[in-house]
């Protein structure tokens, strides 16, 4: 009881929980000042995987080395970014505080609120322009010719994987990794976003990117799902889950 009234014992506490209070207040800044995305350094990060891709992934290569170009891109971003980081934080005199600054950078969940209740808004109005031109900013697909069904359903899907990949699985690798393990995790996603292998130009090129970014996905967006469907009529949900989610590419 004399330990729970000791302000010393807690302050040794909080001192061990530096990787917890750095998860909260990241949350906590993001929430009240999310990274406008003309600030933030992926779009430089983006920049360079699409300038990197145009020297060494072209059309008239064979199949295998395009494949090959691909995942040594990879090494070369992931690799690089990654002994940056952990140099970094050898060198930073607070890792609390730098973790709290990596995940803020890496977390994306806030922009993907407003698009929600933006697209929501828009198919409420049957404004099938405004719902067109929200969903193509956020999906590698064309959208022009999606009815005001197929853009709801294209539209929950984004916003179920968007808030999945630019939330929880940042998270997920946060408290695994830490800081530099939710940066990394972000990276691959934009790296991915570029180098789409649903985009026949990065074909087979992106394959590599993608790949890894499913295997990463497969443990955290499990379960997510699983708490998704820890709704009404939860064994209904997971066994619905469980066979359509057979037939989506992303196999989280």
């Amino acid at each position: 009881m004399d330990d729970l009234l000791n302000p010393q014992q807690w302050m040794i506490y909080a001192a061990d929980q530096g990787r917890l209070w750095a998860l909260w207040l990241a949350v906590l800044v993001h929430w009240l000042l999310p990274l406008p995305s003309q600030y933030s350094p992926f779009q430089y990060w983006r920049q360079y995987a699409a300038l990197l891709a145009s020297q060494v992934n072209k059309d008239t290569d064979p199949k295998r080395q395009r494949k090959l170009a691909g995942a040594l891109a990879l090494m070369l971003m992931g690799g690089t970014l990654a002994i940056f980081l952990i140099a970094a934080r050898e060198l930073v005199w607070s890792r609390p505080l730098f973790d709290a600054i990596l995940l803020w950078l890496a977390l994306d969940w806030r922009p993907i609120d407003k698009f929600g209740h933006a697209i929501a808004h828009a198919i409420d109005q049957h404004d099938k322009g405004a719902a067109r031109a929200l969903l193509a900013t956020r999906v590698n697909r064309e959208t022009e010719s999606l009815s005001l069904i197929g853009i709801g359903k294209a539209g929950a899907e984004t916003l179920l994987l968007g808030t999945a990949r630019h939330c929880v699985c940042v998270i997920f690798y946060y408290l695994l990794a830490g800081g530099v393990g939710a940066l990394l995790y972000t990276s691959l996603v934009h790296l991915h976003r570029v180098w789409s292998p649903s985009r026949l130009s990065y074909y087979p090129f992106g394959l590599a990117s993608a790949r890894l970014l499913n295997l990463l996905d497969i443990v955290p967006m499990g379960l997510f799902a699983v708490i998704v469907a820890m709704s009404r009529q939860p064994w209904s949900h997971l066994k619905t889950g469980w066979q359509q989610g057979r037939h989506w590419r992303t196999p989280g």
